[in-house]
């Protein structure tokens, strides 16, 4: 499973995730509206490897963030609080 911490924050969260399989992987993070914001991983990854992407996000005022974490047709979502 995907972890993001702290959450929430006023600076930065780390996700952090171990994929069961070697896969290919992709965080996305949106608006609540649905708009995307940034594509903060992309890549294959190792099945049983340990995982951290930092992101700093570039907001100028508090604002609740979706975060999508795609493992090949394996979807995980959650909200992340911004808080300036």
């Amino acid at each position: 499973p995907l972890s993001v911490y702290p959450n929430p924050t006023n600076d930065k969260a780390t996700f952090k995730f171990v994929p069961a399989y070697d896969t290919k992987a992709r965080i996305e993070v949106y608006t609540i509206s649905g708009t995307l914001v940034e594509t903060l991983f992309d890549q294959s990854v190792t099945g049983g490897n340990l995982y951290e992407i930092d992101y700093r996000p570039a907001l100028r005022n508090s604002a609740i963030l979706v975060y999508r974490l795609i493992l090949n047709d394996k979807v995980t979502t959650g909200k992340l609080v911004f808080q300036k």
